[in-house]
């Protein structure tokens, strides 16, 4: 449950925050700014992922875990 809900949430602020950045800052058409998109998806989104799981305030604000180590 918990990398499921991390990689939608990371996936969501990925694609939005980089969709936005490119539409701020650069001048690409709109066709043109899938590719990046895509990519940051397939980079970015993992390695946020993996970040939010290793800062313990992170995982429990972000995923709602409290532990690594915890046995249901």
């Amino acid at each position: 449950m918990g990398f499921e809900r991390g990689r939608l949430l990371g996936e969501f602020f990925v694609y939005m925050s980089t969709g936005y950045l490119l539409r701020a800052y650069t001048a690409l058409p709109p066709w043109a700014m899938y590719i990046p998109l895509f990519l940051a998806m397939f980079i970015l989104t993992p390695a946020l992922y993996l970040l939010i799981r290793r800062i313990p305030i992170l995982r429990y604000c972000v995923l709602g875990l409290s532990s690594k180590n915890t046995t249901a």
